[in-house]
């Protein structure tokens, strides 16, 4: 965010030179206001309109080498429906008469040699045809809902599960990760389009990789790298400091406040806070954290905001931090048998928190670090995710059984009728009876 911070004073800097000379036009990469009415000779492709009844998108296009400030009127580029012949080889392809293939499709190469537009097989193109099958063989469970791919046929970042909750998920895979909300339609009123959450899991798969070492390109190594990097994976979602927080639904909190000097560094935190656009730009005047609730346009007091701006997960990290810092600075040592919580990238307590008393254990929290009820266990094995929808529904509804450890029993039962669920407490199988229902089939 201080690189963001310090491109836009960069580029308020540069327009500034660049608009005070306007009788010439640049020969240069810079280009200065009304550089394409007044400077750029028309080259390309003129904009037409399509018609009504056809899809496709609307793109710029690199067409002329001298067009270096990307002065080229937007071009319509049609999609191409499955099964529809495509060119594999782009050269002297006019894509504005031709086309592409369209959303979830790409272009392959036949047997017989024909290229044409084909669905892309992928985790969730896969579980849409599941689905569908399921549809029709009159198969299909009354708590199974078809999963929502993007366009390149990876998983929607928001998916509904048991009793209509809503997790941000993985793109690849469609598991839940940080990000929770009640219902679909809380989910519409609070526009959740869980980037933030979709962000951090790129940021811990890259740091995963830093942090396995690869040994080589043998079986043994591949499958320890690949062991090692599932390990890392598998960690709980944890709070660092310098990057964008989050809020509890999984988007990015409009109000962000940054430290102005490593953690590391001399001296007291002197942070700096702003609001952020829908496009992650700063939108806001800069003040300083004490002011942050006072002077601050998108910050409002609320059950999600504080004050002091930081939530009491992290808040707790720094104010550890800060007496060990203070007693380092003294040339002291700062002994605490204190164990840190673990944050999620909100900066409240995540779900899981080890047992004081005896590491390998664990109980299962809300985000203010109250009890769940009473579900504990082997830490290794508690998600804690059926807990988080039991507490979040009402009595009167259709709430999930729980295990001892708070994760989802392999079978949930609805209006007398029962049928198997996974870890992530998604139905698998067709509800029976309950008279009929078998519950160790589920643990198959």
């Amino acid at each position: 965010m201080r690189q963001l911070l310090a491109w836009q004073l960069l580029a308020s800097l540069v327009l500034g030179v660049i608009t005070q000379d306007s009788n010439d036009c640049p020969d240069t990469i810079l280009c200065r206001d009304n550089y394409c009415n007044e400077c750029y000779i028309p080259g390309c492709t003129p904009s037409t309109f399509p018609p009504e009844v056809l899809n496709g998108t609307w793109i710029k296009m690199f067409e002329n080498l001298d067009d270096f400030c990307d002065c080229c009127r937007d071009v319509f580029i049609p999609d191409l429906e499955e099964g529809e012949s495509c060119f594999r080889d782009v050269n002297g392809y006019t894509l504005p008469s031709k086309g592409l293939c369209g959303p979830g499709l790409f272009c392959e190469k036949n047997p017989d040699g024909r290229a044409t537009c084909n669905r892309k097989t992928t985790l969730c193109h896969q579980e849409q045809d599941r689905y569908d099958d399921k549809v029709a063989e009159g198969l299909l469970g009354m708590d199974e809902s078809r999963p929502v791919c993007d366009d390149h046929g990876y998983y929607k970042p928001l998916q509904c599960t048991f009793a209509g909750a809503c997790r941000c998920v993985n793109r690849l895979s469609g598991d839940p990760e940080f990000g929770f909300v009640i219902n679909l339609e809380t989910a519409n009123m609070e526009e959740v389009d869980c980037e933030c959450a979709r962000e951090m899991e790129i940021l811990k798969e890259l740091g995963c990789s830093m942090e396995t070492k690869y040994e080589g390109s043998s079986k043994s190594s591949t499958d320890k790298f690949t062991a090692e990097y599932e390990a890392c994976m598998n960690k709980p979602t944890s709070y660092f400091k310098d990057h964008l927080r989050c809020q509890p639904n999984g988007n990015y909190d409009k109000a962000q406040c940054v430290a102005r000097r490593q953690e590391d560094e001399i001296g007291e935190d002197d942070e700096i806070c702003f609001c952020l656009d829908s496009d992650l730009e700063l939108n806001s005047t800069v003040v300083t954290i004490d002011n942050v609730h006072l002077m601050l346009e998108c910050f409002f007091e609320d059950d999600t905001h504080y004050a002091g701006y930081y939530r009491p997960c992290e808040q707790e990290h720094r104010s550890l931090k800060a007496k060990a810092r203070e007693v380092e600075e003294m040339d002291g040592t700062f002994l605490t048998d204190y164990g840190l919580p673990d944050c999620t990238y909100d900066g409240y307590y995540d779900l899981v928190q080890v047992d004081p008393t005896n590491p390998t254990k664990g109980h299962c929290v809300d985000m203010l670090n109250e009890s769940l009820g009473d579900y504990s266990g082997n830490i290794e094995d508690m998600d804690c995710l059926c807990a988080q929808v039991r507490a979040a529904l009402l009595p009167t509804d259709d709430r999930p059984i729980c295990m001892a450890n708070g994760s989802f029993r392999s079978f949930q039962c609805r209006a007398e009728k029962c049928y198997c669920v996974d870890k992530f407490g998604r139905q698998t199988s067709i509800e029976e009876d309950l008279i009929n229902f078998v519950p160790e089939d589920c643990d198959v």
